[in-house]
């Protein structure tokens, strides 16, 4: 393995175990806990969160989302529907992988593939409606 391989590799792992730790902690705005479905669901995309066929109905073939009113539920209490929630932690996780100056040179392509998104357009769009610039422009800026 590359050297800028093992780079990539933890520094996403540090973002998912980032993500994994936060989850411990989750409460609504009001200080109530998460209920353990929707924890449940938060911690299944944390632990399978590059991988590109995550989506509601990857969770959905594997139990984890049971009906629509635990997607409302976990909307409830992440702010956040299960999509735009995988998609707000791809591109956080991204950022880490553009802000490395040794990784200068890695295409946006490749970015979007390590991050689990299969289309690098898929990412752009994810990325513009999140930071309200694409990443190459991101990526300069920082």
């Amino acid at each position: 393995m590359s050297i800028y391989r093992k780079i990539i590799k933890q520094k996403l792992e540090d973002y998912r175990s980032q993500l994994s730790g936060c989850l411990l902690k989750m409460k609504n705005e009001n200080g109530i806990p998460w209920p353990h479905e929707v924890t449940a669901v938060s911690r299944f995309i944390s632990r399978r969160l590059y991988h590109p066929d995550l989506d509601i109905s990857y969770m959905k073939d594997r139990g984890i989302i049971k009906s629509h009113r635990l997607s409302g539920q976990f909307e409830y209490y992440a702010g956040l529907k299960p999509k735009s929630y995988i998609n707000l932690h791809r591109v956080s996780a991204s950022q880490k992988l553009l802000r490395l100056p040794k990784l200068g040179k890695m295409s946006i392509l490749k970015v979007a593939y390590h991050v689990g998104y299969r289309r690098p357009s898929t990412y752009i769009k994810a990325f513009k409606r999140q930071e309200g610039v694409s990443p190459g422009k991101w990526r300069k800026k920082s």
